[in-house]
């Protein structure tokens, strides 16, 4: 189902999975006060119509698009659905993604990686002929810097004591297939970047985070808006390249 309303449509549209809250929601704020139109996707499809009656009220800059990233039948139907939607999508923000922090460690593991990894890349691909179709095509992909070996392996790294092995595992992974995404589109005009947003306040970073949520959808709209010529397979944060 995507609710859409093409009236007075922006030159640019993103779609941000995990809009309902944190994060996609902050970042779904940004993109409109920056003139995008703006696809709210998720699970919780009521959660999605009520950010978006408050951010677009009018609902002329925007439209819901319930979306599982675990459900393949849901990432392949996206396409189709912002086509006879009349939707270009210039820019996705592969932003969905779960902590697992209870329960058995292996079930853990394989919930982050089919949400964090699996679905993000699965939905990349199913879009990736539609996007090419923009200009200037951008993929973010909402990594964590509790991903990046540089940061968190070996003695003297500054997040050596963070051990979240799901969580981290997956964005490992993110981080890697971001990496070869970009290869397998390197002679086409789409930018592929995974980010850091830095550890920030919304329900999954919790309250003592440092950053704030706008401050995370800062740099998953730097990454966006990054010009033509940019490099793809890059893993940026809020002060510039992030290790690996």
């Amino acid at each position: 189902m995507l609710s859409h309303n093409l009236t007075s449509k922006s030159n640019k549209t993103v779609l941000v999975t995990g809009a309902n809250r944190g994060l996609g929601l902050e970042a779904a704020r940004l993109f409109l006060q920056k003139g995008f139109y703006v696809v709210f996707a998720g699970r919780d499809l009521a959660a999605l119509e009520k950010n978006r009656h408050l951010l677009d009220p009018e609902f002329l800059r925007s439209s819901t698009l319930e979306l599982d990233m675990t459900s393949r039948d849901h990432i392949e139907r996206v396409p189709s659905l912002l086509e006879e939607a009349g939707i270009q999508l210039d820019v996705l923000v592969n932003n969905a993604g779960i902590f697992p922090r209870d329960g058995e460690l292996v079930d853990g593991l394989r919930q982050a990686l089919d949400t964090n990894v699996t679905g993000a890349v699965a939905l990349t691909l199913a879009l990736s002929d539609h996007m090419l179709k923009a200009a200037e095509p951008r993929v973010v992909m909402v990594s964590s810097g509790l991903g990046s070996f540089g940061r968190c392996a070996g003695e003297g790294a500054p997040l050596a004591a963070s051990n979240f092995l799901a969580y981290q595992a997956s964005k490992a992974a993110l981080n890697m297939a971001t990496v070869c995404l970009a290869k397998q589109f390197a002679d086409t005009a789409l930018v592929i970047t995974a980010i850091s947003p830095g550890w920030c306040r919304t329900d999954m970073g919790g309250a003592e985070a440092p950053r704030s949520a706008s401050d995370g959808a800062a740099v998953i709209y730097h990454a966006a808006t990054l010009p033509a010529g940019s490099p793809s397979g890059t893993f940026l944060g809020e002060e510039g390249a992030m290790p690996w």
